[in-house]
């Protein structure tokens, strides 16, 4: 679509930075995150859902960098078959995880068959808010007004947020109703997240943050306003964080075999988040934001000589 074209490159260059950021968390946590390249390739396991995860996380990382090279080029027809391929890369990675949390000790709370679906639609938000946020700090950073092209491409991208945050409403209402009427194969791990020590992650975060505050501030907008829009982006990255980081650390508070009251097996177990832990989260955010101010520097140069070129040219037919 023509209208997205002022904001593809740098689109792109945000979804490569933050799936290596991704790629880059995981690997942290391996004691050797070297052997995951050499053997994933060397001693493949079909069978093994991390190795369909990493394996297709990676050639989506491939992808895109190959699509930004294209795009760099000028070769558009071959940046948009990598785009495509990549898309249906991406898809099949979140088809994956569904398949790979409900495995990991039969947690009924990752069962729910909507979860695909629920994990597409989220993927997408989540590259919106983005989208609108980085967009608006790029305008800042160059310190320009912002032309119609740019306008036009946030307002499409804000209209496509509606939808999704609509759709994620409703996600959030059959969490709500599940819960209260006793819908889910999980009910403890529910009424933890409606009403027990999570309740405070859930109606802030989940509710208003990540649906109720974006659909406000982009109505306040009407799909216009360029800094309504990165706020509603910025909130719902803040708000969907805490539901994604609700749905891992939930499903796992719940001891597998809790139905059949084993003697001294906690109701719900607990969890805080490590150091190591939050230096890694800290770092992938720093490695994404310093990555961005990186290509920023180095797009507004390209961008001077490619208009210093112009009014060369245009100076020379003029002579």
């Amino acid at each position: 679509m023509r209208v997205f074209q002022p904001i593809v490159e740098r689109t792109i260059f945000l979804a490569i930075v933050t799936i290596a950021g991704g790629l880059m968390s995981i690997s942290l946590e391996l004691e050797n995150p070297w052997r995951v390249p050499i053997y994933g390739v060397l001693s493949p396991h079909p069978e093994s859902n991390i190795w369909w995860k990493s394996t297709i996380y990676s050639i989506y990382f491939v992808l895109l960098t190959l699509d930004l090279t294209m795009l760099h080029l000028g070769k558009r027809k071959a940046a948009a078959r990598f785009g495509l391929v990549a898309l249906i890369a991406c898809l099949a990675a979140n088809l994956n995880m569904k398949a790979d949390m409900s495995v990991i000790g039969s947690r009924e709370f990752w069962l729910e068959n909507y979860m695909p679906l629920y994990f597409a639609i989220q993927a997408t938000l989540l590259g919106c808010s983005a989208t609108m946020f980085f967009n608006w700090a790029a305008i800042k950073l160059d310190k320009q007004p912002i032309d119609a092209g740019m306008q036009d491409a946030l307002s499409m991208i804000a209209k496509i947020s509606v939808i999704l945050l609509i759709l994620t409403a409703g996600f959030v209402g059959w969490k709500i109703y599940s819960g209260l009427f006793n819908m889910t194969e999980n009910q403890d791990a529910m009424m933890l997240l409606l009403k027990g020590s999570y309740a405070g992650n859930f109606w802030i975060g989940e509710v208003i943050l990540a649906v109720l505050a974006p659909l406000a501030l982009i109505t306040a907008a009407r799909t216009k306003n360029v800094t309504d829009l990165a706020a509603a982006g910025l909130v719902c990255l803040v708000g969907t964080f805490v539901m994604i980081y609700d749905l891992v650390v939930v499903g796992q508070l719940i001891p597998v075999f809790h139905q059949y009251n084993i003697v001294d097996l906690p109701r719900y177990f607990s969890y805080t988040p490590s150091l190591h832990e939050d230096m890694i989260f800290i770092g992938a955010i720093s490695f994404v934001i310093t990555a961005f101010l990186i290509w920023e520097h180095f797009y507004k140069i390209r961008a001077m000589e490619a208009a210093s070129l112009t009014q060369g040219t245009n100076a020379g037919v003029g002579d």
